[in-house]
């Protein structure tokens, strides 16, 4: 009987301890997984928000019959080098990028639209990478 208190006495002081940390730690956790998961959003928000303007640029810029001067070529080229900068300099979510063929459907869209100068498919080739982008950024909600 004697060891039974002793053992409650010890627990009392050590138990209310063991909850602390174990609390901290749960926190802690939940706090480094809400963090990723704010990353993670963050990069597909910022992947879609330069895809999209850079096809607004891109189709304003080029067209049948556009004569470009030297600010639309170095606007053209600078949106064209933004899209492409940032669907390779994801972190959080470079793996899903890859997977998606992002990079390959939006250069492959953007090049087509280039030599075609037809709205039609390059706007449809954006709509696919949009869908594709909303699905993943949206998948674990």
């Amino acid at each position: 009987m004697q060891k039974f208190t002793i053992a409650l006495g010890i627990w009392g002081a050590i138990g209310p301890l063991l909850g602390i940390l174990l609390g901290q730690f749960l926190t802690r956790s939940w706090q480094q997984q809400q963090w990723l998961l704010d990353q993670r959003k963050e990069e597909w928000r910022e992947l879609l928000t330069t895809l999209t303007a850079s096809f607004a640029t891109i189709c304003k810029l080029t067209g049948p019959m556009m004569v470009l001067g030297p600010d639309d070529m170095r606007e053209l080229d600078e949106a064209q080098t933004v899209a492409q900068t940032t669907i390779r300099d994801r972190i959080f979510i470079a793996k899903e990028v890859k997977e998606l063929e992002i990079y390959k459907l939006w250069s492959t869209a953007a090049r087509q639209f280039e030599r075609d100068m037809t709205y039609i498919p390059f706007a449809e080739q954006y709509a696919l990478i949009n869908a594709k982008i909303v699905g993943a950024a949206t998948k674990h909600i």
